[in-house]
């Protein structure tokens, strides 16, 4: 995908590394999220989620190679043109997205996120600031659920007898990227902020994981939240019906092509409802 300039695959590859080795092996999840900050869609809710655990290690050494990376690349690129035409070229390319029909929310039929949604069924074009407003708004209650519930393992297992360590937290398979909290941070990013279709592919270890191999946590489910997460993470990427070839040859429009358009956002949202409550309702992703 890279020859065609367009490299999600290894974004999510990145972004499953960040989450799962973030408070296991910082260095290892900073260099991830070096990679992951080539899209500001992908790094934003996530290094936001991965510092409300607590693991500011990765998230500095992902900041410190980042901006190294960034200065470099502005030492090479600003002699031959300057700071004002470098912004005025990503004025322009902005603005090219945003007068591009395809990409408003009422004719798109790949977006993901909530937004999109809404955007699509008000008929409105939401600007960057309602972007970002909408992103912390749903961020907000996972970093809230996720810091309580890591300030109570700690205080947990500091009054356990069988550890005698508070760093065994952070080795344990909580941290997972397949875990609940890791996956509830993957689903966030997803409908958070700006994703198409194909990135629903970070989903696909969560997805994995309740089908081939879950934890305790997992398995603490009851059998219809099971089957329901799986159907709702699984779903963007199997329905072909939210797709350029069929809704021309189905002739899909008006409201029925709402409704088609909208049921990947709606089926993440219900798994992210779920999997939310889920996450706030155990204490931890680990094995005993």
């Amino acid at each position: 995908t890279l020859f065609t300039g367009y490299f999600t695959f290894e974004l999510i590859l990145a972004s499953l590394v960040a989450v799962h080795y973030s408070g296991r092996i910082p260095a290892v999840s900073g260099l991830a999220l070096v990679w992951v900050a080539l899209k500001p869609n992908y790094i934003l809710p996530i290094g936001l989620l991965v510092l409300s655990r607590g693991h500011w290690r990765s998230l500095c050494i992902g900041a410190a190679v980042s901006i190294a990376f960034a200065v470099a690349s502005f030492a090479w690129i600003l002699p031959a043109g300057g700071i004002a035409e470098l912004i005025a070229d990503i004025k322009q390319t902005q603005e090219i997205h945003r007068l591009d029909e395809i990409e408003r929310p009422a004719n798109n039929w790949t977006r993901v996120d909530l937004l999109a949604v809404i955007a699509k069924w008000l008929g409105s074009d939401p600007s960057e600031s309602v972007y970002l407003a909408t992103m912390l708004l749903l961020i907000a209650p996972v970093a809230g659920v996720i810091a309580y519930r890591r300030r109570r393992l700690k205080i947990e297992h500091r009054g356990s007898e069988k550890e005698s360590s508070a760093d065994a937290l952070d080795a344990s398979r909580e941290d997972s990227a397949v875990g609940m909290e890791g996956s509830l941070i993957l689903l966030t990013s997803l409908i958070c902020v700006y994703h198409q279709v194909y990135d629903s592919l970070l989903m696909i270890g969560a997805i994995a994981a309740l089908c081939v191999f879950p934890n305790k946590a997992w398995r603490g489910l009851k059998w219809g939240c099971q089957v329901t997460l799986v159907a709702c993470m699984a779903f963007p990427s199997l329905n072909y019906l939210s797709s350029q070839k069929l809704l021309e040859a189905l002739a899909i429009e008006g409201i029925a092509f709402q409704i088609v358009t909208s049921l990947n956002a709606i089926a993440l949202l219900i798994a992210w409802a779920i999997l939310l409550l889920a996450v706030a309702n155990n204490p931890s992703d680990s094995e005993p």
